[in-house]
């Protein structure tokens, strides 16, 4: 719940004009104890937020780690991907060329031989 600035300074302006006049009264131990105790219990939860606060920064630190972290990753298993296709497309064209030159080694051996027969038969 959100208290309005103006209503929450002017409740703690009244309670310290009444910390002031139990102050000066005859029994003032008692008389400040409320405000005391309220004082310090307030400084504490401040106190107790600050750290929630902090621990919370600490985790989104965390998680913006993890986050830079995983994709560091994913550009990494990117960039394996993209060597592999491309070192995949390099063993392709090389079979391939070893096929088109097993057939021009076909052709030549068929060249020859005929060559060869029509040698024979001359």
């Amino acid at each position: 719940m959100q208290v309005h600035p103006i209503v929450y300074y002017s409740v703690h302006i009244s309670e310290l004009h009444k910390f002031i006049s139990d102050i000066n009264s005859s029994d003032w131990k008692e008389s400040t104890k409320p405000i005391i105790t309220k004082t310090t219990k307030l400084i504490k939860e401040e106190k107790q937020e600050s750290e929630a606060d902090k621990i919370n920064k600490i985790y989104e630190k965390q998680e913006s780690e993890a986050d830079k972290i995983q994709k560091m990753l994913e550009n990494i298993m990117k960039i394996k991907d993209e060597n592999q296709e491309l070192e995949n497309n390099k063993i392709q064209k090389i079979y391939e060329n070893q096929e088109n030159f097993q057939k021009i080694l076909e052709k030549i051996m068929k060249k020859l031989e005929i060559q060869s027969l029509e040698e024979h038969d001359d």
